[in-house]
């Protein structure tokens, strides 16, 4: 799914996130490649998206399986947003909402 997210530095512009893909068109994203504050804010208007990956954390909780099912930007993303923290090659669930 693409969102448009708003720019929170420059007034009218947009960002398309990806959720499936968790990317994005702004510069943070494109230049450093990693999880920006548009993918966040796109995955906090995603709640059930975040309750489906928790509820496979709570199957198997080892990080390929993670990462070879939800990538490494989702992987990313949790941890960012506190949902999760790695303990060597468990991903751990932090908060369920």
């Amino acid at each position: 799914m693409l969102l448009l997210i708003d720019s929170e530095t420059e007034k009218g512009k947009k960002y398309k996130v990806d959720t499936i893909n968790l990317t994005c068109t702004c510069p943070d994203y494109i230049f450093k490649n990693h999880v920006c504050k548009h993918i966040i804010t796109a995955l906090d208007d995603l709640p059930e998206r975040i309750q489906n990956v928790i509820d496979n954390v709570k199957k198997d909780n080892d990080k390929e399986f993670f990462i070879h099912k939800f990538g490494e930007n989702m992987l990313d993303a949790l941890i960012e947003r506190g949902r999760i923290s790695l303990d060597g090659d468990n991903v751990l669930i932090l908060k369920n909402d």
